[in-house]
């Protein structure tokens, strides 16, 4: 994977295999042109061999002077692909100077979950536990790449459509705010179910964006759509597991009526990413939408237009430094931060353990699944994932297209859309990783 220095400074990047036993490799993406400004660590393109796919990234920074290559082409590892003209290249050593010996680079699946991971215990419950009703709600304002890219002369529709898969997204407008979209998809649900609020036992909201630490939003919704005269009693409360917070509240709410089973839970998510987006940054700017969703989530098989058996959700998280992947304060006046290729690797490996673990748990193994929802954050983590675990393109939801990343959205509006045109027996396997990092399946 290194560069190798062919004449004062020029710097030019080789095809490279997933493992030694590569032989050949496919360009999938090529991400830059002749002319590109690229800084160091910054994608190339995406390649794909016989047992995975990868990306290859700049390993310094200076202007595309040349492509030997092109998308589709089929090369033998060590052949020529991009010649990069760079001042930081006559500090390289010559490769043709020195002996470094053979790369053994292995990409392997591990087989079975890391100790981290927290295991479903057995809990004691005669009930089954069933999501039978998710409504979403989007932010109002309707924004296509072309939009998005006003005043931004240098980029194109193309480019942010082919690096994340991404045509559309939504953003809040006026005077919407995380706590009306909230208000209404739960509203929307309350009528769906022809319930009152006073019949629900508890409101779990995942939420990354709230409007205050206290309220919560959970409160704010509750206090919303309680009768003005009376009181409305009982439990509401936030989660924050940033676009694992769906698995997260699934599992509070699993918990909940394991020991409560004559109650009702509404989990709610809610996230405005917009406001924080840098416009700046090319990497960030096309990623995020905005969007509420809420699910009745209840031990009867209630005639809801989704009616899923829902399975308690393994979760897990690890500590990273807060500039890998952060969102500020809403209103802090900062905006969200995200080193991608960071994300992109470790999101793949840990949504596809938590789905590993998720299985396991329900004695079942991933091939044995008929749909695997991921969250949607960018379609080429999607498509990393599917092809490690050598799933077909029909069995990997991929919407991602219509709405961008919605955070902790992302897998119930998916699930809205995808239950109502599944048979009655069909096995879903959910997966999320988020900022933290958390991650969890299902």
């Amino acid at each position: 994977d290194k560069p190798v220095e062919e004449e004062a400074g020029t710097v030019t990047v080789k095809a490279i295999g997933s493992s030694p036993s590569d032989e050949t490799i496919t360009i999938a993406s090529l991400l830059v042109s002749t002319g590109d400004a690229i800084a160091e660590g910054d994608l190339i393109a995406s390649v794909e061999a016989d047992k995975a796919s990868m990306d290859i990234t700049s390993p310094v920074s200076g202007i595309i002077a040349e492509l030997l290559a092109e998308e589709g082409d089929v090369l033998r590892v060590g052949t020529p692909m991009v010649r990069i003209s760079s001042d930081e290249a006559a500090q390289l050593k010559p490769l043709t100077k020195e002996d470094p010996g053979t790369p053994v680079m292995v990409r392997r699946r591990a087989v079975e979950a890391e100790p981290a991971v927290t295991a479903s215990p057995k809990l004691p419950t005669a009930n089954s536990i069933y999501i039978s009703n998710i409504c979403t709600v989007l932010g109002a304002r309707h924004i296509t790449n072309d939009e998005l890219l006003k005043g931004h002369g240098e980029w194109d529709s193309e480019a942010i459509r082919k690096r994340t898969g991404i045509e559309n997204r939504y953003w809040i407008d006026g005077e919407e705010n995380v706590q009306t979209l909230a208000v209404q998809a739960t509203r929307n649900l309350l009528e769906k179910e022809q319930l009152h609020i006073s019949e629900i036992g508890a409101i779990i909201c995942s939420t990354g964006t709230p409007m205050a630490m206290t309220p919560s939003l959970a409160c704010s919704v509750l206090h919303e759509l309680s009768p003005e005269k009376g009181e409305v009693l009982m439990q509401a409360h936030d989660v924050n597991a940033a676009c694992s917070g769906y698995m997260y509240a699934l599992q509070s709410a699993f918990d909940f009526l394991t020991n409560a089973p004559e109650q009702k839970v509404i989990v709610i998510t809610a996230e405005t990413l917009s406001p924080m987006v840098n416009h700046n940054d090319q990497k960030t700017m096309a990623l995020f939408g905005d969007a509420a969703t809420a699910s009745l989530v209840s031990c009867e098989k209630r005639p809801g237009d989704i009616g899923v058996k829902l399975n308690r959700p393994v979760l897990s998280a690890t500590g990273v430094d807060a500039k890998v992947l952060y969102v500020p304060n809403m209103g802090s006046g900062e905006v969200i931060e995200m080193e991608g290729l960071t994300v992109f690797k470790l999101a793949v490996r840990k949504m596809i353990d938590m789905l590993d673990q998720a299985c396991k748990d329900r004695g079942i193994t991933v091939e044995d699944l008929q749909k695997i929802v991921p969250h949607q954050a960018n379609e080429r983590i999607i498509e990393a994932i599917r092809k490690t675990i050598h799933c077909p393109p029909e069995k990997m939801f991929n919407h991602i297209r219509k709405y961008g990343n919605t955070s902790s959205n992302t897998i119930p509006i998916a699930l809205a859309e995808l239950v109502p045109q599944l048979d009655t027996d069909a096995l879903i396997g959910l997966t999320a990783f988020g900022g933290g990092f958390t991650f969890g399946a299902a």
